[in-house]
């Protein structure tokens, strides 16, 4: 802003009347400088909030992809399908459709009797539902995982399906982000659409149900906001800053994240071995009331006794991760499905803790996890 000159007026007589036009032509300019300086202002704020807002937008824009394969990490020969988020928000999914030659399937199970027909109720196989979930940013559903029958024609049908992979099989969804925001892809890396919402009256979400929910879209969504704004509290969701992604706290973080997705893949399969690998010597589990099981061959052992039951499904869902170099705890929500040996469907879920300890060598390695059917009070205590 300009200062006022200070003018001088005449020692003697009146002011002439140039000094009065002088004084007033001074007062305009500072008057028009200062509101030059407010415009700008304002131009700067709004800049500075429009570019805040995309900001906050894209690093909240979830985008979904489709992963499929046909072997294992431990190189045998498995078919998988996953659904991961890979953008940068919260994803809840409203529906989901997977398609054999563009007809939508209900469930795996159909999809390879499409394939193979007659093939009867033989196929032993791990399937979830996709619809009506939340997925966090880098978290994956799966959707199947086969592994390679020894022969006959369950080995045929698992080839078939191994060669539909590639055009014949194809997905679409709708899925909406945490400011209800949302839209349609095909998950092939295509740019997801803009949509108003995701209407599902006619949409046959994988599991064979009609992709509906139980409640008015208006409380559906408070809820969902709700969960997911303590969830964004907890889980940091904004991108890592440049610059800090190899600082050891993230290194740590990205290792431990690495190493739950490695657990709970095992436990899908349900390989009683390689889940006690991923323990200390001295590691321990406990649920909530009951006894520790204490040491890796104690804990395959306890794996071990489980062997009558039938893992169906198996997701956790990370809430809050407290890194550091050498060790990082983890806590959030599970939910299994198994069947038992008498052949009931039983389905359990609750809330865990898991401890991630660098060992010498370099390996993560679990060295304590508790579970709970009802929220800690604090993870690892």
């Amino acid at each position: 802003m300009n200062e006022l000159q200070h003018l001088a007026k005449p020692k003697d007589g009146p002011a002439p009347k140039w000094f009065h036009v002088a004084v007033a032509a001074s007062m305009i300019i500072s008057a028009v400088s200062a509101l030059i300086a407010t415009i700008h202002t304002g131009q700067t704020m709004s800049a500075l909030v429009e570019q805040n807002a995309k900001l906050v937008r894209a690093s909240s824009t979830p985008v979904l992809e489709l992963g499929h394969g046909n072997v294992r990490d431990d190189g045998a020969a498995q078919l998988d399908f996953v659904v991961r988020n890979v953008g940068s928000g919260m994803a809840r999914v409203v529906w989901f459709e997977f398609k054999l030659d563009g007809k939508p399937m209900p469930n795996m199970r159909a999809m390879i009797q499409a394939l193979r027909p007659g093939l009867g109720d033989d196929v032993k196989l791990l399937s979830g539902p996709v619809a009506n979930r939340v997925l966090a940013p880098g978290a994956e559903q799966r959707i199947l995982g086969w592994v390679r029958p020894a022969d006959g024609a369950l080995l045929k049908a698992w080839e078939e399906l191994d060669q539909a992979r590639f055009g014949r099989i194809a997905a679409e969804a709708c899925f909406c982000s945490v400011f209800q925001e949302c839209w349609t892809s095909r998950l092939n890396g295509d740019v997801p659409k803009a949509a108003p919402e995701c209407p599902d009256e006619k949409r046959l979400s994988l599991k064979g149900r009609r992709a509906t929910t139980s409640m008015p879209t208006h409380a559906r969504d408070r809820l969902w906001l709700a969960a997911a704004a303590a969830t964004l509290v907890s889980c940091a969701p904004l991108p890592t800053p440049p610059g800090f992604e190899n600082q050891p706290e993230q290194v740590a973080k990205r290792e431990a994240a690495l190493g739950l997705s490695t657990y709970v893949e095992r436990v899908r399969r349900q390989d009683a071995a390689a889940i006690s690998d991923l323990f200390t010597a001295g590691a321990s589990i406990q649920h909530a009331g009951g006894d520790p099981v204490r040491g890796q061959a104690q804990i395959r052992r306890f794996l071990e006794s489980f062997s009558g039951y039938r893992v169906l499904s198996y997701d956790v869902t990370v809430l809050s991760v407290s890194p550091a170099p050498t060790h990082v705890s983890q806590s959030g929500t599970y939910v299994q499905s198994v069947k038992t040996p008498d052949g009931n469907d039983v389905t359990v879920r609750g809330w865990f803790v898991m401890q991630w300890q660098r060992q010498a060598d370099g390996r993560w390695l679990i060295e304590l996890v508790k579970t709970s059917s009802s929220p800690m009070a604090e993870a690892g205590t």
